[in-house]
């Protein structure tokens, strides 16, 4: 008897409905046939987000979204809220004098890294460089428009946990049962750790040469107008490699603590954490 099939979605998340979709990826683990986009939705609004995460079924979903903000961004406000800025402040695990910020390096250190963007951010910027030749910078959940998005999360976050009763620690949520998880991801990371390193988000028809060993034929035609469909097919398949164990850029990377320097678990566990596979696209898909 043929075994039941994997099923892993991807959630593309912004503010307006219009922009939002979701997509879910079928993959049979005795290879009797080839991967297959099984949904693809557009048009969700965060109730219609909260209710496919806890009526579907799947193995794993990812999510184009931070599920927290820089924790220095966080002291920010914290500080700010209680008057102006003390004469020391936490930059970065350093404590910095006043007198230090008019130094532009200071500055820089601080406005545009250490409060701007978390540590996955940082560590999966300098992995993209270093190991992909490519650079990319998730956007600032701070200083961009994407801190709405993430504002918008932090509700769905919070209904997951009060109304379903969901465990959320930031680097990866789990149901009531322990039978689902979602997880954060970046598409445009993930496209450029599977080769595509353009800034410009792939056309489709470049879209259906990379991803042709996935069978899309039932949605060509959503696909070919939005790119943000097309991200939620790449969040899907961030989450097929999850669910099936893959090799992803994790937390607890031995890398990334000699990166860090400093046990970065309690950081990480308060921000967040963007996954990525590093298992080849034709790998993954069983080709």
């Amino acid at each position: 008897m043929a075994q039941a099939p994997l099923v892993a979605a991807g959630l593309d998340m912004s503010t307006d409905p219009l922009k939002t979709w979701w997509a879910e990826i079928s993959w049979r683990p005795d290879g009797s046939s080839s991967p297959l986009l099984t949904a693809l939705q557009g048009g969700l609004g965060p109730d219609a987000v909260v209710r496919n995460l806890t009526t579907k079924s799947f193995a794993t979903a990812a999510v184009d979204v931070p599920f927290g903000w820089p924790a220095s961004f966080s002291r920010l406000l914290t500080l700010h809220a209680a008057g102006p800025l003390p004469a020391d402040v936490l930059v970065d695990s350093k404590i910095v004098a006043l007198d230090e910020w008019y130094d532009e390096g200071v500055q820089h250190a601080w406005r545009r890294k250490a409060a701007a963007h978390r540590l996955t951010d940082r560590y999966l910027s300098d992995v993209l460089a270093n190991r992909y030749d490519c650079r990319r910078m998730p956007l600032s959940a701070s200083f961009d428009r994407l801190g709405s998005t993430t504002a918008m999360w932090s509700l769905i976050e919070a209904h997951l946990a009060r109304r379903h009763s969901w465990s959320v620690g930031r680097t990866e949520y789990r149901d009531s049962d322990s039978r689902r998880s979602v997880i954060e991801t970046y598409p445009a990371g993930q496209l450029a750790a599977w080769g595509f390193k353009q800034r410009k988000k792939p056309t489709w028809p470049e879209f259906a040469r990379v991803f042709a060993a996935l069978d899309m034929t039932s949605f060509e035609r959503e696909l070919a107008c939005s790119d943000d469909a097309r991200d939620a097919v790449v969040c899907a398949l961030v989450a097929l490699a999850h669910a099936k164990k893959s090799r992803l850029l994790g937390p607890e990377d031995q890398h990334f603590r000699s990166w860090r320097g400093a046990d970065p678990r309690p950081e990480v566990a308060k921000e967040g954490w963007i996954w990525i596979t590093e298992t080849p696209l034709q790998m993954l898909l069983g080709k």
